[in-house]
């Protein structure tokens, strides 16, 4: 059996308002399996709730929903795939959208600035962040002695 939520339900579970949902649905950014009216309206699958979530968060990295929507458009012409807010992995990296290449741990596609071209992906990291507090201390510590 296929699970499916209306709107109202899907927006309560991931925490938007209803007329934000409604609204990622109306952009094609969500794709509902059945479109309905009224208060049984849509109903979401798994698809969707997968796609409602992907843009939540690149709205949370305040990526504004133009670009979401170019990004979509993007992703659906580069890899051929219908819902690739559901089944692709994005990276935001500053002003871009970086699709993580599957198995791939450090090479990725950008989506929005310059969509197909292959971009390296360098996380940082505790280990950066360690070297580099360590480094800052040597400063501090160059500067008092001298």
């Amino acid at each position: 059996m296929d699970a499916y939520w209306t709107a109202r339900e899907l927006s309560g579970f991931i925490k938007v308002p209803v007329s934000t949902l409604t609204y990622w649905v109306a952009a094609g950014l969500v794709t509902p399996d059945e479109s309905g009216k009224g208060r049984g309206g849509h109903k979401i699958g798994l698809l969707g709730l997968l796609e409602a979530l992907a843009v939540k968060e690149l709205r949370r990295s305040d990526v504004p929903l133009q670009k979401i929507r170019e990004v979509a458009a993007n992703l659906k012409r580069l890899f051929d795939e219908n819902r690739p807010l559901a089944r692709l992995t994005l990276i935001v990296y500053g002003e871009d959208v970086i699709v993580k290449e599957n198995g791939i741990d450090n090479k990725g596609i950008s989506a929005y600035l310059k969509p197909g071209q292959s971009v390296m992906i360098f996380p940082l990291g505790e280990a950066y962040v360690q070297k580099v507090e360590e480094t800052k201390r040597q400063e501090k510590q160059e500067l008092v002695t001298v």
